[in-house]
C-alpha cells in the first residue's frame, strides 16, 4: 500500500473517530467489495457483510488499496478485541486471495500505520508471512440436507459430503467442485469399507425446486487428478431408469429442519 493511500486511510479513521461515528459505519466509498459467502481455500466457509468479516468487526477499509483493519470480537479465543489488517488481491472470475498481514494490535491506528506487507506473486506457496494466502471462492451449490430416494439422509457442505441410513454411512472428503460443469471429486474416508481413501468423480442435475439428481460417474481411483479427468459419463435423459452405470440416478429432495 502506498504511502499516500495509507495516510487517506488514517485520515478517514481519524475524522470518523472525531465525529462520533460506530467502527463497523462503512467508509463512503461504500462496503467493502468482500461482501458475500465464500469456501476458503482452507476448507470451511467464511461469511463477509459490509460491516463484519466472520466474528470480526469491519473497521474501516480501503476498496481502491485493497486493505481493511478488523477487530475481534471481545470473546475471541486467541486475540480478545485486538486489530488486525488484512490486504486481498482484487476478485477475478467470482474467486480472490487474502493475508493478514498483521494481528494482535491494539489499536485501530497501530493496525492502519503497520508496515507489514504481503507478496501477492506467491499466492499458494509463502507469500502471506512464510505460509499460502487464504483463497476464497463460491460455495458448494448442493449445500443443504437432503433425503434421498433410497431412503438415505445426505447433508452436504463445501467440504463433505456424509450420508447415512438404509444400513450405510460414509463421511466423504469434497476434494474440488465445479458449480458451472455440475461435476465434484470426493474422497472415500480410510475406513472405508470398499474403497478405502479412494477418489471419485460425481456429476448432478441444474437443481428445480431444491431438489436434484446426482451419478458416480467413477470410482475407486488412486488419485484425484485420475478422478477429475475420469471420461465416463452418465445419460441425464435416464434418470430414472439406468442413465447412471446401468442403474437409475440418485434423487435428492431439501430435508426440513426438523
Amino acid at each position: 500500500m502506498t504511502e499516500h493511500r495509507a495516510r487517506l486511510l488514517i485520515g478517514i479513521a481519524l475524522s470518523s473517530f472525531a465525529c462520533g461515528e460506530e467502527d463497523s459505519t462503512p467508509t463512503p466509498m461504500g462496503p467493502i467489495e468482500l461482501v458475500g459467502t465464500w469456501h476458503s481455500s482452507f476448507g470451511g466457509d467464511e461469511v463477509i457483510t459490509a460491516t463484519q468479516w466472520g466474528t470480526a468487526t469491519i473497521v474501516v477499509h480501503d476498496n481502491q488499496a485493497n486493505s481493511a483493519v478488523l477487530q475481534n470480537a471481545d470473546d475471541d479465543l486467541f486475540f480478545p478485541s485486538k486489530f488486525s489488517k488484512v490486504v486481498w488481491v482484487e476478485p477475478n472470475g467470482g474467486r480472490f486471495s487474502y493475508c493478514t498481514v498483521d494481528f494482535d494490535l491494539d489499536t485501530k491506528e497501530a493496525a492502519l500505520a503497520s508496515p507489514r506487507t504481503a507478496d501477492p506473486s506467491q499466492l499458494e506457496t509463502s507469500g502471506c508471512g512464510g505460509f499460502p494466502w487464504t483463497g476464497l471462492g463460491p460455495t458448494f451449490e448442493l449445500s443443504g440436507s437432503y433425503e434421498s430416494t433410497f431412503g438415505t439422509m445426505e447433508d452436504i457442505t463445501s467440504d463433505v459430503w456424509a450420508i447415512s441410513g438404509a444400513g450405510y454411512e460414509t463421511e466423504q472428503q469434497v476434494i474440488e467442485f465445479n458449480n458451472q460443469d455440475n461435476v465434484a471429486v470426493l474422497q472415500n474416508p480410510a475406513d472405508d469399507a470398499f474403497n478405502p481413501s479412494k477418489f471419485a468423480k460425481v456429476v448432478w442435475t441444474e437443481k428445480s425446486a431444491g431438489s436434484f439428481h446426482y451419478c458416480i460417474i467413477d470410482f475407486g481411483k488412486d488419485t484425484a487428478a485420475q478422478a477429475r479427468t475420469s471420461t465416463k459419463t452418465a445419460d441425464a435423459a435416464a434418470l430414472d431408469t439406468n442413465g447412471c452405470g446401468g442403474f437409475s440416478w440418485t434423487k435428492l429432495e431439501p430435508r426440513s429442519a426438523g
